[in-house]
């Protein structure tokens, strides 16, 4: 991220440093249908598994986000530079006790049933949660008092205590529907943690779509929200058909019958992909953590020595490699920031770091042995001492995975082959997503609890309260999965969440990855760069955040039908580029782009991807209509190489440079020659025969 994008962060951060600081209002609305962008058609963007809730109160899983992001939109949104951005709201203003918060509404958005929103729905949706305690709501119960009705548009929100992320973390939960919501939560026999809404309830929400029916196993479908406040997407309709298998998913894209790959491309199809003039790709650096998680109650996992043992066993480099074709970092035992993110917040301590615990599976079994932890009954398992019976019990335990993930099915797989082989034994577990995220948020001590697993979790953006929100002992069984206990983390969690100045906080949270490098609750093994893909032949607008693919809400409400559309061209003129290098050597790529009138276009967004690299190379326009850019070749191998350059932009259609250049071994110099071998040889013999010659003409000359 670089210095500007930083910057705007901490302004967010620190707002409450200033009385009365209003954050200007950004207005994404669609003002007027432009000439070139047509309403209609049916984008198509799959669901890899159904959703595991349906409450918008209790969603969790990426499925269950993706399913309501549609339906509900918050107060604040997050924009594609992760940049909280007015949304449902004109302006949030804060007083001089940096406590009390007016938040001004938009007068014009309205539920999916036509009724207005207001500042009562505001006041409900909070108090709620507040009231029932929903752990994926648990900001709101931790620093939201009560919340005042002013009038009809407007709300002030007061806080327990000042909570620099107010904005990021408590503004950006979607508001429900008072009046839908109220009878429901004031039934007698009303459980907020399992109730389940019915299609009828989840038809009535405030966001761009409005659910038309949802089939399990089958489809969700929404249509286009005619009176959306923002404006209405140019698209009709969005289809979300279940597709579970990420190959029949690729198959189905490339056929054309989905426009968007919305789970982890098989990264052994990436090359053909890159040159595909149908198919566009967008890498994003991803702060998801993959990690291995343990329950940490139950034993050997409960002996902080045995975590040790296990943050030995894991060959991270490995797996990015293997697994991840290169398109990934190793995670560090510090666990926050992600790897190459948000560098800031970076405890450099090398223990908190990706190598904190090298891979060495020699030592991790010297270890075992140093803890009296062998194998006695030669059964080729070792066996733990348990604390409380003194009983030696076998080291055997299971690893979840996701199925619907291949990756973290090997991970495990790959995990339970390294324990073997210094005799713990370690079973995969290979179950659909519901089943395994049931047993990852069951209670420690339910029967149905896994051992460990291997679960994506998201890291937010940019905003290290993440920590406490996810490992805080107060937010056991979900999603502190762990039973990660520890008071001193807790109170640093707490006092992060509540210091204004950032370079204190900084300090806070780098002796909070500290204890976690120290007790090991989980294991990051992994962050993502995720290759997005999606096909550019029907729909243009697609929108590329900075962390996310793009499937997501801007792009639903951004994307439209290209058949219907008055497009331009965009011409490619290339200038430099070489079609052989040496190893090692830089490559240079520059082109020019015109319209069809052949003026030079500016604002193109020109991203250059080569088979192999992990993340794309955006060009640079060095002049009017002229980008250009250059690409270090250091390490790689000889050989032939597939280069992509994708173009976009707005009322014009993609385009796409396909090139071939090969990377060869620098030229051998040419033998050296007689004179080169021996010329200093010769010279030397000759000059000394010479002063030989001159001491033998000197005695001659002396006798005679």
């Amino acid at each position: 991220m670089n210095c500007m994008t930083k910057n705007r962060l901490l302004l967010i951060l620190t707002l409450l440093v200033a009385s009365s600081l209003l954050l200007t209002s950004v207005s994404t609305a669609v003002a007027a249908e432009p000439a070139y962008k047509p309403y209609g058609g049916t984008l198509i963007a799959p669901l890899p598994s159904d959703p595991s809730e349906l409450s918008v109160f209790l969603r969790a899983s990426t499925w269950s986000f993706v399913f309501l992001d549609p339906i509900y939109d918050p107060l604040y949104m997050l924009d594609p530079d992760n940049i909280p951005v007015p949304w449902l709201a004109k302006s949030a203003e804060v007083d001089s006790t940096g406590k009390v918060w007016t938040i001004e509404l938009l007068d014009n958005a309205t539920w999916h049933d036509g009724t207005p929103f207001t500042a009562e729905d505001v006041k409900f949706t909070f108090e709620h949660a507040k009231d029932a305690g929903y752990p994926r709501w648990s900001e709101v119960a931790d620093y939201v008092d009560h919340v005042e009705v002013v009038d009809t548009y407007t709300c002030k929100i007061y806080l327990t205590e000042v909570y620099v992320d107010f904005i990021s973390e408590i503004l950006t939960y979607p508001i429900v529907p008072k009046h839908i919501w109220e009878s429901i939560v004031t039934q007698p026999d009303f459980d907020p943690f399992t109730y389940v809404p019915p299609i009828e309830v989840l038809k009535v929400g405030n966001g761009p779509f409005i659910l038309d029916h949802y089939t399990e196993t089958v489809e969700a479908e929404y249509v286009a929200n005619e009176n959306f406040a923002r404006g209405r997407p140019y698209i009709d309709k969005l289809l979300m058909p279940i597709i579970t298998s990420p190959d029949a998913m690729l198959l189905a894209l490339k056929a054309g019958e989905i426009d968007v790959h919305t789970w982890t491309v098989p990264l052994e199809a990436l090359p053909s992909l890159i040159t595909d003039p149908n198919i566009g790709v967008h890498i994003y650096k991803s702060g998801t953590m993959y990690h291995w998680g343990f329950n940490t109650m139950i034993m050997p996992f409960k002996d902080k020595r045995f975590r040790h043992v296990l943050a030995h066993c894991v060959d991270k480099d490995e797996i990015v490699s293997r697994l991840l074709y290169g398109y990934g970092r190793p995670g560090r035992f510090g666990v926050y920031p992600p790897t190459e993110m948000w560098p800031w917040w970076l405890n450099e301590d090398p223990k908190c770091g990706v190598y904190g615990y090298e891979f060495n599976l020699t030592l991790a079994a010297q270890m075992l042995d140093d803890m009296g932890w062998t194998d006695t009954d030669g059964d080729g398992i070792r066996e733990y001492i348990d604390p409380d019976t003194g009983e030696r019990v076998n080291i055997e335990f299971d690893i979840g995975p996701p199925i619907y993930d291949p990756v973290r099915v090997r991970a495990a797989e790959m995990i339970q082959e390294w324990l073997a082989e210094i005799d713990i034994k370690a079973t995969v577990q290979y179950n659909d997503w519901p089943t395994t995220w049931s047993k990852i948020t069951a209670e420690w001590d339910s029967p149905h609890k896994l051992d460990t697993w291997l679960l994506g979790s998201g890291l937010g953006v940019g905003s290290p309260d993440i920590l406490r929100f996810r490992l805080h002992s107060s937010k056991t069984p979900n999603p502190n999965y762990y039973y990660f206990l520890n008071a001193t983390f807790d109170e640093l969690a707490e006092r992060q969440a509540v210091t204004i100045d950032q370079d204190e906080r900084a300090e806070i949270i780098k002796q909070m990855q500290e204890i976690l490098a120290e007790e090991v609750p989980l294991i990051v093994l992994y962050h993502r760069n995720f290759p997005s893909v999606y096909r550019t032949d029907r729909f243009a607008g697609w929108v590329k955040p900075i962390q996310d693919g793009v499937n997501n809400q801007w792009s639903w409400m951004s994307v439209y039908l290209k058949e219907l559309a008055v497009l331009k061209d965009i011409n490619v003129v290339l200038e430099e580029f070489p079609s052989e290098v040496e190893k090692d050597a830089t490559i240079t790529f520059r082109v020019k782009l015109t319209d069809d009138d052949g003026n030079p276009l500016s604002g193109v967004d020109a991203r250059l991807l080569i088979e192999g690299m992990a993340e794309p190379v955006k060009l640079d326009e060095v002049s009017t209509g002229v980008y250009s850019t250059s690409v270090e070749t250091t390490g790689w191998t000889t050989g032939s190489y597939e280069l992509s350059v994708q173009y976009t932009k707005d009322g014009f259609n993609d385009a796409i440079t396909t090139l071939t250049f090969k990377i060869v071994e620098p030229e051998a110099p040419p033998p050296p020659s007689f004179w080169e071998l021996y010329g200093t040889t010769v010279t030397g013999v000759v000059v000394l025969l010479a002063i030989i010659a001159v001491i033998a003409v000197y005695f001659i000359s002396k006798k005679s």
